[in-house]
């Protein structure tokens, strides 16, 4: 992954950052997300080593999407699309 368009820039594709509130955090993944989609070129590979994870754990953005926490603790988490907000 290291031609990656996050490479040197991870802190803005990290899950939480300190200090930050939940509509500052939201719009940070939104931003990574949308590199992801329109500027990695390495999309695909990536999508395919996140899809393939045991855990998913406190990842922030990885290939556009976002780790989601699914009910009941015998589910693991799941990947979802970070959506663009609509005006």
């Amino acid at each position: 992954m290291e031609r990656g368009a996050c490479v040197g820039r991870w802190p803005e594709w990290d899950h939480t950052i300190e200090g930050e509130n939940h509509v500052e955090r939201a719009a940070r993944h939104r931003r990574a997300a949308r590199v992801c989609r329109t500027a990695c070129p390495v999309l695909a590979e990536c999508r395919a080593w996140a899809d393939s994870a045991r855990s998913v754990g406190q990842f922030g953005v990885c290939a556009g999407r976002l780790p989601k926490q699914t009910d009941g603790p015998r589910k693991p988490a799941q990947w979802v699309e970070v959506r663009e907000e609509v005006a």
